[in-house]
């Protein structure tokens, strides 16, 4: 049997890319393990009932304290990595999936070690995603592990279209594979009845800048008048506060709403009593211009169209899916006039939603995770 142990920097439970792909290796009979992190976030009862075997390198929290030192976060990062790299030996697989360029050094000197396949999956440009990499210094060196590495492991993926070609143009590497991060189909018995008496505009996810949650509020202030639309803000993160007081200044409008988040395993099933999806992405850096928010994805499963910031990688599957409206340029006038369009228009509208459904026949986990499958058991093979 293959043996396939993946490598993330985080507590696996919130990673839904990473949850699919090992969930769809036991599936398809593959001995899977997941090398994790301890973080913040991290719940037993979560971990208890993940299908596959989990390893957690955990760290004492002298390390973790806020506002610690540069030598202590070095050797924080040193002891982190040392984990993931024993932990990789102790499992021994046939092949070592790294998902983003954090978890890959370990990764990649672990298969060096026992010599075994490496794959690099590339959740995103890591490189140019500030979060990421906030310094000069910092893209530098990961810019550097970067290039070293890609050129010598045994496959590369990409998350879009738009990504992949990005990668060839910095590294001049091999076009990587794509596999989306398309949502798992999901029963039709599971989604819910949309609301009757209103028009809902949703956004759900993790409140931060660069994603479009200020033009929904003041698209929502635009469209006060028309008693018939509601705007829902789903989610929690950083800037929920800001959107709170930007919602009461000025003039107040009653068709925002601002729910609680959901776990990772509802969002769908929430989303369906909505109409439409809203995924703005700001060309704030590469990352966000190249790659594609999962929220895509999980409308789509939902039923719904999508209005879409214009990014290389929407304008792709648009084009090819016909599932939603590309916004002109991420204005809230802009996210205003579409919503009326679409709440104005029932033919579009309707024939948008049959896309949508269409879309995922097609662009569903269950096919994504076929190419994944046959990577692993070719390189194992070799």
């Amino acid at each position: 049997m293959t043996k396939v142990c993946m490598v993330v920097l985080n507590s696996i439970w919130y990673d839904p890319r990473v949850r699919r792909e090992a969930t769809s290796c036991v599936r398809l009979g593959l001995d899977t393990w997941v090398v994790g992190a301890k973080d913040t976030e991290y719940k037993q009862e979560k971990v208890a009932v993940l299908p596959f075997n989990t390893v957690y390198v955990e760290m004492d929290e002298s390390y973790t304290r806020p506002n610690a030192s540069v030598f202590t976060k070095i050797k924080r990062t040193y002891r982190l990595h040392k984990g993931l790299f024993e932990s990789c030996i102790s499992v021994n697989p046939d092949v070592i999936h790294a998902n983003d360029l954090n978890a890959l050094p370990a990764a990649y000197l672990a298969s060096k070690k026992l010599g075994c396949k490496v794959v690099y999956d590339s959740h995103e440009i890591f490189t140019e995603n500030t979060s990421n990499c906030n310094g000069i210094l910092r893209k530098f060196v990961w810019k550097s592990i970067e290039r070293f590495i890609i050129k010598r492991v045994d496959q590369v993926i990409s998350v879009s279209n738009a990504a992949a070609s990005e990668f060839v143009t910095m590294y001049n590497i091999e076009k990587p594979m794509v596999v989306t991060n398309a949502a798992c189909l999901t029963d039709s018995s599971q989604l819910k009845p949309k609301t009757e008496d209103k028009f809902e505009i949703v956004c759900h996810g993790k409140f931060y800048k660069g994603r479009g949650y200020e033009a929904m509020v003041r698209a929502a202030k635009i469209l006060r008048d028309h008693v018939g639309i509601q705007f829902i803000l789903r989610g929690y993160g950083s800037i929920e506060q800001e959107l709170r007081e930007l919602a009461a200044s000025g003039p107040v409008s009653d068709n925002l709403r601002f729910d609680p988040p959901v776990d990772v395993t509802e969002l769908i099933a929430a989303a369906s009593a909505s109409h439409v999806g809203v995924a703005i992405t700001e060309p704030i850096n590469k990352n966000f211009i190249f790659t594609v928010s999962n929220k895509l994805f999980e409308y789509l499963n939902a039923g719904l169209p999508v209005i879409m910031s214009d990014v290389p990688e929407h304008r792709y599957l648009n084009e090819k899916y016909r599932f939603g409206v590309i916004l002109e340029e991420n204005s809230p006038e802009c996210l205003a006039k579409a919503v009326l369009q679409l709440y104005e228009d029932a033919e579009r509208y309707e024939e948008l939603c049959s896309n949508a459904r269409k879309t995922v026949e097609i662009l569903n986990w269950d096919n994504e995770a076929k190419k994944l499958i046959d990577v692993y058991l070719t390189l194992a093979a070799k």
